[in-house]
């Protein structure tokens, strides 16, 4: 320590008037001695006191921490770093950094002891910085006091405990019915303001009280009775449901608060229990200071709950006051200086008439702000405009001045409902919930809301790509969109009116359609099992089912071209599935007998199908059977000679018809030329009448055959008892006239030549048109010519129409043709 009384002397001798001479003797630090070079020695080696080993005072600042002093002796320091930096761990002052000191430590990373995200240095616990210099969150237990509701960070309540389902929900908001969220006491909360559905607007279930606990209610013990585990409104009992359960709970005042007499446990308040109690006034029974958890003395807090400091109701000294009540907004504050309007604490202790009361006290001498420096709150006509609050203020109630009684530029867009205003967001976005002419946004208004609406065509047409509910248009939605959809029944049903691509269901599409199908494989094939109607195929039902039913003609006659097992009637069998001959039916039929069949030869375009004699067996069978009409029909056609007797001169052979066998009786004709024309009429033998002649045309223009065992057969007799030798100038000649209406000469002849002198031997034939004048008389008897010695006739031969006998003759004589079976094919 430096001695007061070695300085007074140094100060005594520099005043003397006589001239002073100092030994210039070599200084030594740390004797004692204050010397050249030194401003101090106080012969110790502590350089932590107030004069260093180096004989230099100790001051704040360098780098040196003394440690002679106690903290409340003027120059102590509790750290000295050398530095000027205020963000550190030690101040320039050589004060230790502390959270609470109003600077904000800098040197340390979060997680590390002393770190401060904030320090405003205010003691204020219910600001944006907490007192142990973290920021203020909704969840930390202390209750913000310094924004006003509205403000993003507002809280109504903080409980600190993370359930959502008490008093105070994890957004810091108090909890109410309608918020959605099952509270206490509530018995459900669907958070809609629909009182028609299973929850009614006062939170009850709309069943609650019949003893069953159904949808929606957690309990239900069908009695009124609030103390027992389930409530009158079918919510669980539980603490903070404002109601006590006997003998379970002390209390339960259900506001979610544990800074009153009833804690969230449910349990009295009492001093020790760890919760500061702040419903009481420090004159009140049971008013806590403080409340450490325990009983302690000497602590900070007494064991009666009181402060051991500045509050404690003493007046200490530094103390302007100290009325130890706690309560920091009244004459006294909490740090034991006496209130004042500007000093940032609003006084509550007083009536609005009373001297020094403070409606608010912000503790700045800004008079734009909410708090104005009288410690008045700014209010819209004050005449003073609220900078960020307010656009103007004429402190007048003129509302039609420019400056309306709310201070607002009444002016869409300028973020505030006024006036006929259904909304005002003061942005320029017309896609939020309030568009850009101050009217909500709704569905169907014409514009898309973000992250609301899908689309919006402003239309109430409900058929179209942007349903009336705003949503897109698409499949499945239940409402029909017109020119792409032709059903939207919005389910998921395949097998209805509907399909899931949204198409009627119909025939053909390879959905089977319960009720109203039977089948549907939507292949078009009609010949399968599932025909084109969607009906399953069976045999009646006029489709032929390939490879199942051989015909389907859907009628139940079983005389017509399919019968009624769907199996084709063989071939020739009916009219309705005739062969074109009886070659065509022996080809379908090797094993068809002999009998009578129906053909069709020239395909119905003329003549309907009839029925015919076919012989299945001769010459290998297929035959056409027909027979020729017998003389009986012959007529006569005039009297005189008509025979060309000059028909040989070289022409040249023709081929003839035939004439049958089985002789009939011939007709009588006196001596003369004779000519005789018979129409060729045809028997059916099936149907034992003449063929039309539309028939036998049908059939001659088919056929292209005849059966080999077919005689032609022409017969002639002398009535003058076989005298053919008299009979020099007779002679007998047969033309065959055909289709066409052409005539051939079918007469026996002899050696094959023309102009043959000798007479005809039985059997023989030519074919030739005959003529001598010199030749004997026809024998009496048959000349026949057999169909295989002729060779290959015209077909237009084949059947000829007519026959004319011409007979030129010495005596007496008939003639006539032979009825016959004629073959053909």
């Amino acid at each position: 320590m430096i001695r007061l009384s070695l300085i007074a002397s140094l100060l005594w001798l520099c005043s003397c008037s006589e001239q002073v001479v100092v030994r210039d003797i070599e200084s030594t630090c740390g004797n004692g001695e204050i010397e050249a070079g030194e401003t101090c020695d106080d012969g110790n080696d502590d350089n932590a006191d107030g004069c260093t080993n180096g004989c230099e005072f100790t001051s704040c600042g360098d780098a040196v921490t003394r440690t002679d002093l106690s903290a409340e002796e003027e120059g102590y320091e509790a750290c000295d770093d050398g530095n000027e930096i205020e963000t550190d761990g030690c101040l320039p002052d050589c004060r230790l950094a502390a959270c609470g000191d109003g600077i904000l430590r800098a040197d340390l990373s979060e997680g590390e002891p002393g770190f401060e995200a904030c320090d405003d240095g205010n003691g204020t616990d219910d600001d944006a910085c907490r007192n142990d210099c973290s920021i203020a969150r909704c969840g930390d237990g202390i209750i913000r006091r310094d924004v006003l509701e509205g403000d993003p960070e507002f809280e109504a309540c903080d409980d600190g405990n993370g359930v959502d389902s008490d008093n105070c929900t994890n957004t810091c908001q108090e909890a109410r019915c309608g918020d959605g969220i099952l509270g206490p006491g509530e018995g459900c909360d669907d958070g809609n303001e629909d009182p028609t559905d299973a929850c009614s607007n006062t939170c009850e279930p709309t069943t609650c009280g019949d003893g069953i606990v159904q949808e929606g209610e957690i309990c239900d013990d069908g009695n009124l009775e609030d103390s027992d585990g389930c409530l009158a409104n079918c919510a669980p009992a539980r603490c903070g449901d404002g109601v006590v359960r006997t003998e379970i709970e002390a209390c339960d005042d259900g506001n979610g608060f544990n800074q009153d007499a009833c804690t969230n446990g449910c349990q009295l308040a009492r001093c020790g229990d760890g919760i500061l109690r702040v419903d009481l006034a420090p004159e009140e029974d049971g008013f806590e200071g403080c409340d450490d958890g325990g009983l302690d003395l000497g602590d900070g807090c007494d064991d009666q709950c009181q402060l051991e400091r500045c509050g404690n109701g003493r007046l200490d000294p530094g103390e302007a006051c100290d009325d130890g009540n706690g309560e920091e907004r009244d004459a006294c504050r909490n740090n034991c200086v006496r209130a004042a309007c500007g000093d940032g604490i609003l006084r509550n202790d007083l009536a609005a008439n009373q001297a020094g009361f403070e409606a608010c006290d912000d503790g700045n001498e800004i008079n734009t702000d909410v708090c104005l420096n009288g410690c008045v709150i700014a209010r819209c006509g004050d005449g003073i405009v609220w900078a960020d609050v307010e656009e103007c203020d004429d402190g007048d109630d003129d509302d039609l001045d420019g400056c309306d009684n709310r201070c607002l530029l009444a002016v869409c867009g300028n973020g505030r409902v006024e006036l006929e205003e259904a909304c005002d967001d003061g942005n320029a976005i017309e896609t939020d919930a309030c568009l850009n002419n101050c009217v909500a946004a709704s569905c169907g208004d014409g514009l898309v809301h973000a992250g609301i609406e899908a689309c919006d065509d402003g239309n109430p047409f409900d058929g179209d790509e942007c349903l009336n509910n705003c949503h897109l248009a698409e499949c499945g939605d239940g409402v029909v969109l017109e020119g792409i959809e032709n059903c939207d029944d919005g389910n998921d049903l395949q097998l209805d009116a509907c399909l899931n691509n949204c198409l009627d269901a119909r025939c053909g599409d390879g959905v089977l359609w319960v009720g109203e199908e039977a089948c549907d494989d939507g292949d078009g094939d009609n010949g399968d099992e599932c025909l084109n109607t969607c009906e399953d195929a069976f045999c009646g039902d006029g489709v032929v089912h390939e490879g199942v039913e051989a015909c389907d003609d859907g009628n139940d006659e079983q005389e017509d071209a399919c019968d009624n097992d769907c199996a084709a009637p063989p071939m020739g069998s009916n009219a309705f599935h005739p062969g074109n001959s009886c070659l065509q039916i022996h080809e379908e039929r090797p094993n068809a007998p002999t009998g009578t069949y129906w053909i069709d030869p020239d395909g119905a375009e003329i003549v309907a199908p009839f029925q015919v004699s076919c012989d299945m067996t001769s010459h290998g069978g297929g035959w056409l059977r027909l027979r020729l009409a017998d003389s009986q029909q012959m007529v006569a056609a005039e009297w005189g000679r008509t025979n060309p007797w000059y028909k040989c001169g070289g022409d040249e052979a023709v081929y003839y018809d035939w004439i049958g066998e089985n002789q009939v009786q011939p007709d009588s004709s006196p001596n003369g030329s004779h000519q005789y024309v018979a129409t060729l009429d045809y028997f059916n033998l099936a149907e034992d009448q003449v063929f039309t002649g539309e028939q036998i045309a049908a059939i001659r223009g088919q056929i292209t055959d005849l059966a080999p065992s077919t005689r032609i057969v022409a017969t002639t007799s002398d009535d003058d008892s076989n005298n053919w030798q008299e009979d020099q100038q007779g002679g007998h000649e047969v033309y065959i006239e055909t289709a066409e209406g052409d005539w051939f000469l079918l007469t026996p002849g002899t050696n094959g030549e023309c102009g043959g002198s000798f007479g005809w031997g039985q059997g023989d034939s030519a074919r030739y048109r005959w003529h001598t004048d010199a030749a004997n008389s026809v024998p009496s008897g048959t000349t026949g010519i057999n169909a295989d010695a002729m060779g290959a006739l015209p077909a237009s031969a084949l059947l000829p129409t007519r026959a004319r006998f011409e007979i030129w003759t010495g005596g007496g004589a008939s003639f006539g043709y032979e009825r016959q079976n004629v073959l053909v094919r």
